[in-house]
């Protein structure tokens, strides 16, 4: 049986931002402006596009920002939230968010970056694979500020490499995935765990997949790389 196709979407926007807090206001990373309006607005606008019809935002800090600004619908999409009362990490805030995701798999997306994304491709990729998680990636010059991920030619995902200082082409985790529900469901409530350090490395095998995306790759984490983002969605018109 093929999977349908998620209809709902985490976007996770608990992040301080502190690296930014000396060239922004003290508010949600997410919600910095580029372009001329919310980053934030960039995202849900992207995975409307992908055929999402439900957005449930994690929120933590000054997460009344966020709710104050979109509501419960957003350009006639239904707006939700799972407020964290302390951080939890990316797992951890996927878990508290839970109970507001619907479906058999959802989409899972970072509020602090953007990626280029062909969701046929990935959805693709996450039914031919029959994975648990489906990783969005992109080819970078220099993964040493990020870490790289190994695929192999099907597709699976061979492992990952811890940054380092050495610059090197290679493939990054873009930060956009298509998980299954149970692996959700198999985490501890209320743990503080990172999606990417504690739990992606032990789905290594079969059961984790990944696609290479067009991109562009643009965070938001650094004043240089918000510069970046603030020239490149100013270009497009965004």
């Amino acid at each position: 049986m093929t999977p349908e196709s998620p209809k709902v979407a985490l976007i996770l926007c608990g992040g301080m931002g502190t690296r930014l807090k000396s060239v922004l206001p003290d508010i949600p990373k997410p919600m910095v402006h580029v372009a001329g309006r919310p980053f934030l607005e960039t995202l849900i606008d992207q995975v409307r596009e992908w055929g999402i019809e439900r957005v449930v935002l994690g929120t933590g800090y000054k997460g009344e920002i966020i709710e104050a600004h979109f509501g419960t619908l957003w350009k006639q999409l239904p707006i939700a939230y799972a407020r964290e009362s302390k951080p939890l990490g990316t797992a951890g805030a996927m878990r508290f968010a839970l109970p507001q995701l619907s479906g058999d798999s959802f989409v899972v997306l970072n509020g602090d970056s953007y990626c280029g994304v062909d969701f046929a491709k990935l959805l693709g990729a996450h039914r031919k694979l029959r994975s648990k998680v489906t990783m969005a990636l992109f080819k970078v010059s220099d993964v040493s500020r990020y870490g790289a991920v190994n695929l192999l030619d099907d597709g699976r995902v061979r492992g990952f490499v811890e940054k380092r200082d050495i610059p090197r082409e290679g493939m990054i985790n873009a930060g956009i995935y298509i998980i299954k529900r149970s692996v959700i469901e198999s985490l501890p409530d209320g743990v503080n765990l990172s999606f990417e350090h504690d739990i992606l490395p032990k789905l290594v095998g079969n059961i984790l997949g990944g696609s290479k995306m067009p991109g562009p790759f643009i965070d938001i984490g650094t004043p240089e790389s918000l510069a970046a983002a603030e020239n490149f969605f100013a270009q497009i018109g965004n």
